[in-house]
């Protein structure tokens, strides 16, 4: 069974978990920027907070020389050393400390009496080695500043032979270059180990943590803010080689460093060089050759590995990770406290200030709020109180650390401490870069704050559903991401609703939807399964040139073919998405090497955006066909935008897709998947539209241009499909099994999760409705109840209309009376505005274009140019729909009239016509009973046998006739017998269907069928179900 690395139950904490120690495989100790000292006595399957330490403490590092005696040190905090002689129950500081280094990076203990602690981690600062021969009772100091700049970690062989790994050269990061000092007299003496060749390695990197193994091999890890590099030793510490961790994803700023021999090793640390990512690495060839290792775990700090032959491994980082041959997940529960005390997801990157909602618990007697540079120096201190009142409040910072200093820059983490709750955020602020930023309404402000209260986060991997956005909000949502550089701050909120949207997918949706175990076998059958599901739609009419519906309700209405009007409006529903085509890829491919996988992907992000064509890109394509039927959209990055008269679902989409493509490494296995989806599935949708348009006279460029190019077989779809199995085989070797699970399991969420969370028609067969002036009957016979009522749509999109004038229109109408009310005073009432212009005869409901309202709008009239010809319109279909006369209204369609012996009466028809047909079709085959295949021409004279046989060969689907190619193929969409029938016959052919399709029992010859029909919705196909497949957009 191979070995596997696995999360445990450790908390998250603020930056994360910088160490652990382990007295045997089950028994160990994790210690975090919480400052928390966390306890295991079962290998990690359930963790207890020991110990918290005072607020302002960021613990770095622990050792222990014996169960009962250890010591953890601390960054910040008012000690910086802590001692146990009970085995952790209790902690106690050292307060007789030298007064250097005033932070503790590293320590060691070579034994129960001697002890070093190193530090500091910053070169503004006096590095310095403590050493304790009394087990930690009293400390001297070892002066280091003729060694070096800053120190980290510290290992000592014995006790004479002992490392200090830091960095030299300079009072700032950029300048100092690594340092390894090495000892033989038990510090009194120390070599720089790197002196003769410092020509060899980039300023602006230093040792972090050192290991050795118990052959003598030594490695230690490189922080670097640009790449990724290693030393190691392979002649017990003596001489040391640099080696670049060049593995594709640019793992750069590299802190946690774990051998289990001298050829099999992970680093890990921040990720990349703007600290994201925390990216994972590995070799099996002692560091020649890397590999991305994410499945390791995140932002990792320090590796720990127990027994000899290695028995079990653990790393922490984010959280603390487990390293054995358990086929089961040592997750059992996260450790998070009952009581929230961070009401709104920190803002990743702040420009201006930084903001905190805190949720004070009843009965807190102390509250404090810090905060701490990435490497944790303490910066400031927000709150410092004893007895703070309960409940909300915000907290603020400007960034000003003292007056007369320049305002902090950087990576930063705040704490909250109410007592023993404990909650931290990490962020960065980043000032503006000079551009303008977009203002935003406090209305837009108050929406993100609900919508942040209503995110609560959830570990990473929580499948629980987690709330969505409303329509609002996910404006809202639109407007930041599309304008992302001047709303950093969103970033955070964006990850949340990714990953909203993602915890919503619904496999329940479709059974083809439904999880399985993938081997590339099961993988080929289901794709296979749900392409010959949607095949059926690409030989159908579209939905539009269909003259029946199906309502929610189940029952059908002929409510006749969809005006153009109806068309139009349907391509301005998906200007949000097909104006930001391919955004969930915009991120796929960043400089440096690649692989295969992103590189099949960044072929079809370089198909979206026209491959340098400015004609051929695909938000330009659509931008024409909408400026042909006169639609001259705001830009996509303008408030302007947001007031699109949209159906609520037409947001969704394009929200998810670029909340995803914002974290390309985050989420690279789910947008595997959401590829995938779009690139397979959306095929079939195109021809239906492109014969649409075409037959009404709209140029179908934007959907004909890829009918070819997201084909199956060479397309877009097949490259999806390669790099899925190329992906999931990458995984197999680096992680085995369990890896290729957990990221197919991520792939399948995000196909599932577009196919489900995307807009899939909400709202449009209503627009249909209301726009082609129609209503149905979805109450009884007895007790009809028509819908849409046209006159309550109408009136709400006024109301609309007159909330977004009121700001300004509020205030410029001076003593103007309305009725007897003050006019400004009423656009604070628009409900009462809409009665008071009907009462006082400013409109006109029998005469709407005479209204004097309409008058005011004129060349000659105050009112000019105030309205856009698109919101004359809401006037008028307002008024419109004032009018005293009835609404008409649609009945159901009966699905099989009573008395109708429906396979009798196609019985008849083939009978009819079996002479035709047998000189028509001589070449025909079907299969019979057992499968074989029989000459048409051979059943003919039994018309119960070409009926069977028509559903036996897949041409008829018993029960829904728009799946079935027999009408939708053979019989209209220009198939080979479209035209040949009388409506009737076709009537006929479509009602023997949806009665079930079964056999007469009596006998005649048959007719080859054909027929224009196929305007019936009776039967709602996978495709049907999703009324847009990929938004109707090319891929």
């Amino acid at each position: 069974m191979p070995f596997t690395w696995k999360p445990t139950s450790a908390p998250h904490a603020s930056s994360r978990t910088d160490d652990i120690w382990f007295l045997d495989e089950g028994h160990g100790w994790a210690v975090n920027s919480n400052g928390q000292a966390l306890y295991t006595a079962d290998g990690g399957s359930t963790w207890a907070i020991k110990h918290i330490f005072p607020p302002k403490t960021y613990l770095r590092c622990i050792t222990f020389a014996s169960p009962s005696h250890g010591w953890i040190g601390a960054l910040s905090g008012p000690h910086r050393l802590y001692r146990t002689v009970d085995g952790g129950t209790t902690w106690t500081p050292i307060t007789n400390l030298p007064p250097t280094p005033n932070a503790i990076c590293g320590i060691w203990a070579v034994s129960g009496t001697l002890l070093y602690a190193s530090g500091t981690n910053y070169p503004d600062r006096p590095p310095a080695l403590i050493k304790s021969d009394d087990g930690g009772m009293t400390w001297t100091n070892v002066e280091m500043q003729a060694h070096a700049s800053l120190l980290v970690d510290v290992y000592f062989r014995d006790e004479l032979h002992g490392w200090v790994v830091g960095g030299t050269g300079g009072t700032t990061r950029p300048k100092v270059k690594p340092v390894v000092l090495y000892t033989e007299d038990g510090g009194q003496t120390w070599v720089n180990q790197l002196a003769d060749q410092s020509a060899n390695f980039p300023f602006g990197e230093w040792g972090w943590k050192i290991q050795f193994l118990e052959d003598g091999t030594g490695f230690i890890s490189l922080e670097n803010f640009n790449e990724g590099a290693i030393l190691k030793s392979v002649d017990g510490g003596r001489t040391w080689t640099r080696i670049p961790v060049n593995d594709a994803q640019r793992n750069a700023n590299l802190e946690g460093i774990g051998f289990i021999d001298a050829n099999h090793g992970w680093v890990g640390g921040w990720g990349d060089r703007q600290f994201q990512g925390g990216y994972s690495s590995e070799t099996s060839n002692g560091g020649g050759t890397w590999r991305n290792a994410n499945h390791v775990g995140k932002f990792i700090n320090r590796f720990r590995f127990i027994g000899s032959p290695m028995r079990v491994g653990y790393a922490s980082g984010d959280t603390v990770y487990k390293y054995d041959k358990s086929t089961q997940s040592v997750l059992i529960q996260p450790l998070t406290g009952a009581t929230r005390l961070v009401l709104n997801e920190h803002a990743e990157v702040v420009t201006k200030e930084l903001g905190i909602l805190l949720d004070v618990p009843e009965g807190t007697q102390q509250l404090s709020v810090n905060v701490w540079d990435r490497f944790g120096s303490h910066v400031a201190t927000l709150v410092e109180e004893t007895a703070p009142a309960a409940g909300p409040r915000h907290v603020y910072w400007n960034f000003q650390v003292r007056p007369g200093l320049p305002d902090a820059e950087g990576h930063f983490i705040y704490r909250v401490n109410a007592d023993d709750l404990v909650e931290s955020r990490v962020f960065l602020r980043s000032p503006s870069r000079g551009q303008t930023r977009i203002s935003v309404g406090a209305h837009s402000h108050n929406a993100l704050a609900s919508l942040e209260l209503r995110l609560m986060a959830l570990p990473a991997g929580n499948q629980a559903k987690l709330p969505l956005p409303t329509v609002e909000e996910e404006k809202e949502a639109f407007f930041r991401l599309a304008n992302i550089e001047d709303y950093p701050e969103f970033r955070p909120t964006a990850l949340k609703l990714a990953r909203a949207y993602l915890a919503n997918a619904d496999y329940d949706a479709d059974s083809l939807y439904k999880p399985f175990h993938y081997t590339p076998e099961a993988f080929d059958e289901r794709m296979r399964a749900i392409y010959e599901a949607v095949v059926p739609g690409m030989h159908q009419p579209h939905r539009y040139d269909r003259d029946v519906i199906t309502w929610r309700n189940g029952k059908r209405y002929r409510i006749g073919r969809a005006s153009d009007g109806v068309v139009r409006d349907r391509l301005l529903q998906l200007a949000p998405f097909n104006l930001m085509d391919g955004v969930w890829l915009q991120g796929i491919m960043q400089a440096g090497p690649s692989d295969e996988v992103r590189s099949r992907l960044f072929d079809i992000w370089a198909d979206e955006v026209g491959n340098g064509e400015t004609r051929q890109n695909h938000s330009n394509v659509y931008q024409d066909l909408l400026r042909s039927q006169g639609m001259y959209l705001p830009p996509v990055t303008s408030r302007a935008f947001l007031q699109l008269d949209l159906a609520p679902g037409a947001w969704r989409s394009p929200v998810f897709q670029a909340a995803i493509g914002l974290f390309p490494q985050m989420f690279f296995p789910e947008l595997i998947g959401m590829t995938l989806f779009l690139e397979w599935e959306a095929t079939p949708t195109l021809q239906p539209m492109v014969r649409m348009l075409r037959n009404r006279g709209m140029n179908p460029l934007f959907y004909s241009l890829h009918v070819a190019i997201d084909n199956i077989s060479e397309g877009h779809g097949a490259i999806a499909k390669e790099a899925v199995k190329m992906f999931l085989e990458d995984k197999l070797e680096e992680g085995g099994d369990q890896a290729v699970e957990e990221n197919w399991r991520r792939i399948w969420n995000g196909y599932v999760t577009w196919a489900t969370a995307g807009f899939n028609g909400e709202g449009l067969e209503e627009r249909r409705l209301l726009i082609d002036r129609k209503s149905i009957n979805i109450g009884t016979p007895e007790a009809s109840d028509c819908f849409p009522k046209w006159s309550t749509f109408y009136r709400d999109r006024m109301i609309r209309l007159i909330q977004t004038k009121a700001q300004v229109a509020a205030q410029a109408h001076g003593r103007k009376m309305l009725g007897g009310v003050l006019l400004n005073d009423l656009f604070a009432k628009p409900e009462e505005l809409l009665d008071r212009l009907i009462a006082t005869k400013t409109v006109d409901v029998d005469n709407p274009r005479r209204s004097r309202l309409f008058e005011l709008m004129s060349f000659e009239g105050p009112m000019y140019r105030v309205f856009t010809e698109g919101e004359k319109d809401v006037i008028l279909d307002w008024l419109e729909s004032l009018s005293t006369k009835p609404q008409p209204c649609i009945e159901p369609v009966l699905d099989n009239p009573a008395g109708q012996p429906w396979p009798e009466k196609m019985a008849q028809l083939i009978a009819n016509y079996a002479r035709v047909a047998k000189r028509a079709h001589d070449k025909l085959v079907l299969p019979d009973a057992h499968g074989r295949p029989v000459p048409l021409v051979d059943l003919l004279d039994d018309p119960a046998e070409v009926m069977q046989a028509l559903v036996r060969g897949g041409w008829v689907v018993p029960g829904e006739p728009e799946r079935s190619m027999f009408l939708t193929r053979i019989m209209e969409n220009g198939g080979p017998m479209e035209g040949v029938f009388a409506a009737d016959d076709v009537e006929t052919v479509r009602q023997w269907i949806i009665a079930g399709a079964t056999p007469s029992k009596s006998t005649g010859t048959l007719l080859a069928l054909d027929s224009r029909g196929g305007t019936d919705d009776l039967a709602l196909t996978l495709l049907d179900n999703r009324t847009f497949i990929g938004q109707g957009a090319v891929h």
